[in-house]
């Protein structure tokens, strides 16, 4: 027993040390564990402009002076009127430029691309309050403006991103909410990531949906994925379930978190949501 004794204490020290650590470095690095920030080079900017001559640079100053960049698309015609608007926000590790392609060819629809705030051109480091603030700047810019007033205007968000459309949608009067792989909270993912860590003692860009996604009237559609490593569908089924407005929601079998927008469900699926938010 005396022998043991010491082997138990050495087990329980090591214990210790590593939970720290790992308690630690989650405090410490959240930034870069929630955040991957990805640039946007001149020669890829240049192919930009050569191949989608129709999606003009966007630039916007923050609310403290930084410049954020994007890409404003305008899909209308005499042939297709304006549709709507569609505030896009992207992923943790996403430049928002490779949705161009995709976006231009949404007959009838405006696309507002911005990148956070370290990714593409876009200045200074990302933040869960920083990045809402933006978001909230970037679509009054638009909804003050005369020349987008009276037009539907939905919001599409992907991962992280969807964190960001329903701050929005809780903030302002929107007319539809497109949510891919979205999460109840960035704190549950986490908890169920580290169950024996007190991340929510730690967590400091919470990205709370399921907290207000409850007082949102807008109507949401949301598509997730069967396979999902990242975010489990079953944390897109419970924002889905506390939400305020009217909710749709479809779990793709057999795909997982970035294969999804690659299946003919997510495509059947957002056209038909597009055309439900337009009616």
């Amino acid at each position: 027993m005396k022998k043991v004794i010491p082997v138990i204490i050495s087990a329980l020290k090591i214990f210790l040390a590593v939970y720290i650590i790992i308690s630690l470095g989650l405090y410490l690095f959240q930034e870069k564990i929630i955040f991957y920030p990805i640039p946007l080079d001149d020669n890829s900017l240049a192919d930009i402009r050569r191949f989608y001559p129709q999606a003009e640079d966007l630039n916007i100053k923050s609310n403290d002076g930084k410049n954020l960049h994007g890409w404003i698309i305008d899909n209308t015609s005499e042939e297709h009127p304006p549709a709507g608007m569609i505030f896009y926000y992207g992923g943790n590790a996403e430049e928002v430029s490779h949705r161009i392609g995709d976006m231009s060819r949404l007959q009838g629809w405006i696309i507002i691309l911005m990148n956070y705030r370290g990714y593409g051109l876009s200045e200074g480091r990302p933040g869960e309050k920083m990045i809402f603030d933006d978001a909230l700047k970037i679509f009054d810019h638009f909804n003050s403006n005369e020349l987008y007033s009276g037009i539907k205007k939905v919001l599409m968000g992907w991962s992280l991103g969807t964190g960001v459309a329903v701050h929005l949608a809780h903030e302002r009067e929107i007319d539809g909410v497109f949510l891919i792989s979205p999460y109840d909270s960035i704190t549950n993912i986490a908890k169920r990531t580290y169950p024996f860590i007190p991340v929510e003692l730690m967590i400091r860009h919470p990205f709370d949906s399921i907290g207000k996604a409850p007082a949102i009237n807008a109507p949401v559609r949301i598509i997730a994925a069967s396979n999902d490593r990242v975010i489990p569908p079953s944390s897109s089924v419970d924002l889905a379930s506390r939400w305020g407005g009217k909710k749709d929601i479809l779990i793709v079998e057999n795909y997982d978190h970035n294969s999804l927008t690659s299946s003919l469900q997510y495509k059947s699926f957002f056209e038909e949501s597009l055309n439900y938010f337009n009616k």
